[in-house]
């Protein structure tokens, strides 16, 4: 308890059942170090090189880490609880089948990593730089990504209702089998964003940049994607009632095989796009929208290649 490491070198050490109370890690090496069984209770660690750890059945409660440094590393079952991470920089590290609760990720980036089957709950992450990283599993609703850049993050089996993400550079993101309805994403920059079989209810996607995007078997229910620019984007096989689309720039976009019942597809910029076997009432709108410059429908296609 109450002990202090300063500058010590701990390569290739193994913890195995220890407990540590009130401990202070200052500028340790503790690279390719073991850590089995072990518990770790308000301690600090201030700028610890952790290359190569692995650690396994173990937790953190009450920890504050401070400008980690990991390039490949695995933290297998084990907990972190009220842990406080900030200035880190993670490349190749694997967090899986542990539980991450009320904790926070602050100022940093983290690479090719992952999150694997991790119950995550009140968790915060900011100002930090992802890039290929994958969260599967977990609860992030509420959750503020803005202002953040989340490069080819890909989402699976993700819940994340009410999450903001304005003005956030998701380039190359995938949602997967998850539920982010309510979430606003307005003015995100999302070129190439990915949506399958996820609900997106209730979102917002005013003035976001969606070039490429594709949405496939999704829910996108009472959803608004005002004024946002998704050129050569896709929608197919989704339920988009009630969705807002209005002045959105569909150039060279397609929607297929989607529901759209009462729906806004008014004042739509539509210029060698594609609409084909939308399903829709009395209630969808057109207004404004000038389909003949949309490329003609399969079936109309088809009757002129016949009737030549």
């Amino acid at each position: 308890k109450a002990c202090k490491f300063n500058s010590v070198d701990l390569r290739e050490s193994a913890l195995m059942n220890c407990q540590f109370e009130d401990c202070e890690f200052t500028n340790c090496n503790l690279n390719n170090i073991r850590i089995l069984k072990t518990s770790l209770k308000r301690c600090s660690f201030i700028e610890p090189r952790m290359s190569g750890v692995q650690c396994l059945k173990s937790a953190f409660f009450d920890c504050k880490i401070e400008g980690s440094r990991i390039n490949g590393g695995q933290f297998m079952e084990t907990d972190f609880q009220e842990t406080w991470f900030s200035e880190l920089e993670w490349e190749r590290v694997t967090v899986m089948q542990g539980v991450i609760e009320s904790s926070c990720f602050q100022n940093g980036a983290m690479k090719n990593s992952c999150f694997v089957d991790s119950a995550i709950k009140n968790t915060k992450f900011a100002s930090i730089e992802f890039n290929e990283f994958m969260f599967k599993g977990g609860d992030f609703s509420g959750h503020d990504w803005s202002n953040m850049s989340l490069n080819k993050v890909q989402f699976y089996d993700v819940r994340s209702v009410g999450a903001r993400f304005c003005n956030t550079k998701t380039w190359h993101m995938g949602i997967h089998e998850s539920d982010f309805s309510g979430s606003d994403f307005r003015s995100v920059e999302g070129d190439f964003l990915r949506v399958y079989k996820s609900s997106i209810t209730d979102a917002i996607f005013d003035g976001a940049i969606l070039n490429n995007a594709q949405f496939t078997e999704s829910t996108l229910l009472q959803s608004s994607f005002r004024g946002a620019k998704m050129g050569k984007a896709m929608i197919m096989d989704c339920d988009a009632s009630r969705a807002n689309f209005d002045s959105v720039d569909f150039r060279m976009g397609e929607m297929v095989k989607t529901i759209v019942y009462g729906s806004r597809l008014t004042q739509i910029d539509c210029r060698l796009s594609k609409f084909d076997e939308l399903i829709e009432d009395d209630d969808t709108d057109w207004v404004g929208t000038l389909r003949t410059l949309a490329r003609p429908q399969d079936s109309e296609r088809k009757e002129k290649l016949g009737a030549v």
